[in-house]
């Protein structure tokens, strides 16, 4: 298990992520959809079905956003904007700086609403779990403002670090709970050194980089670069050191494969990371859980 995998809730939950599931693919015709975005926060209050548009006639999935995806200018102009976001990031950030006080963190609801958000940058830059608590905490807030408009989801889906968001939305956790597990994971991730880079290609292909830049490994050692995601047939996610993961940008510029190296200064999904998971896996264990109010699925785990 990596350090983005949360354990399951237990065996009598029905959101257990070892249990087999189909799998959700958001946005499709006819099926389940993932709501994103300030336009869909416009309502207070429930629509009757008949007065839904035909794509929410069937109750949404929510999907829970890795570290990459973490926008802190998107949340800020929305909240502005919408009051049924602005009402749900009080009221999440401040359960969650119940965790940031206790932990020795900056407070997070006064920072991010306040008249001068920081910038990504400056939250990368403050101690160790800002960032972390920021992303738990804004996508708990738009599950909020989702749900207060449209209803509970049918289901949750977590992508890595996403899953304890998931996790927390369906009240496995509680909130502070949730943050606590959060910053868990922040910690551990401080002993895994590295970097990922997103290659714009196939799994195969991008193996084949990793030997054209003479940095493939058996992915036991921290100084292999190894495939670590597989998003789709036609992006996968590597992880490794950043010395390494230069000669792999390179390599790829050299075959016109688009490469980006993610803003995250660790190197995630590593199979190197098996004592570091097993110390963040003990770590969430030991706070209560409760069965799931609806399904959750993990990009990783299933």
């Amino acid at each position: 298990m990596c350090p983005g995998s949360v354990p399951p809730p237990g065996p009598e939950s029905p959101a257990a992520l070892g249990d087999p599931v189909a799998p959700v693919v958001p946005a499709v015709p006819g099926s389940p959809v993932v709501l994103e975005g300030s336009a869909v926060l416009e309502s207070s209050a429930v629509l009757d079905s008949s007065e839904r548009p035909p794509f929410l006639r069937r109750r949404p999935v929510h999907l829970f956003p890795g570290q990459g995806d973490f926008s802190v200018s998107t949340l800020v102009a929305s909240a502005r904007t919408t009051p049924g976001l602005r009402k749900a990031a009080r009221e999440v950030f401040e359960q969650v700086d119940t965790v940031t006080a206790e932990r020795g963190l900056p407070r997070l609801g006064p920072w991010l609403l306040g008249p001068e958000p920081p910038s990504g940058r400056a939250l990368a830059s403050a101690s160790t779990g800002t960032s972390q608590l920021a992303l738990f905490g804004a996508s708990m807030a738009v599950h909020r403002a989702l749900s207060e408009a449209y209803g509970v989801p049918s289901a949750a889906v977590g992508v890595s670090f996403g899953e304890l968001a998931a996790l927390t939305a369906a009240g496995v956790f509680t909130v502070a709970d949730g943050a606590r597990a959060a910053h868990d994971l922040a910690l551990a991730l401080t002993f895994c050194p590295g970097a990922l880079t997103a290659l714009a290609c196939p799994e195969r292909s991008a193996r084949e980089l990793l030997e054209e830049a003479g940095v493939a490994g058996t992915g036991t050692g921290a100084a292999d670069v190894v495939v670590a995601v597989v998003n789709d047939e036609r992006s996968v996610v590597v992880s490794g050191p950043v010395a390494a993961l230069a000669l792999v940008e390179k390599a790829a510029a050299d075959r016109r494969v688009g490469a980006v190296r993610l803003r995250l200064p660790f190197s995630s999904h590593h199979p190197a990371l098996g004592h570091a998971a097993r110390e963040f896996a003990t770590a969430v264990r030991a706070y209560p859980r409760s069965a799931a109010r609806f399904p959750v699925h993990s990009a990783v785990a299933g």
